[in-house]
């Protein structure tokens, strides 16, 4: 029962530590995700931000990903999955519409 006790112990702390970890690992990713702390990097004379600038308004941050060709399967898939699950309901819809009628 000691044995038990102690491994269930160094466990639970053990999973502590990790969830511990991974939140310090969310915040220092959402700090990135929103710019915080970037400098300004100068070459040659030129000053340029490393990231994209926070500034920016959504709308011009899509319009950059664009242009620089970038492409997100996860987002496409999700409009495909909301327009099939649409189409299903209406479908449903009116399947119980003409059976009232």
């Amino acid at each position: 029962m000691f044995k038990f006790m102690t491994k269930t112990i160094l466990l639970v702390c053990l999973l502590f530590i990790g969830v511990l970890i991974g939140l310090e690992q969310a915040k220092e990713g959402i700090k990135n995700v929103r710019g915080e702390g970037l400098e300004l990097v100068s070459i040659e004379g030129e000053a340029s931000l490393s990231e994209l600038p926070s500034e920016l308004t959504i709308e011009e941050k899509d319009q950059m990903l664009k242009e620089m060709g970038s492409y997100n399967l996860f987002s496409d898939l999700g409009k495909k999955f909301a327009s099939t699950v649409t189409s299903a309901t209406e479908l449903g819809i009116d399947l119980v519409g003409g059976m009232l009628e």
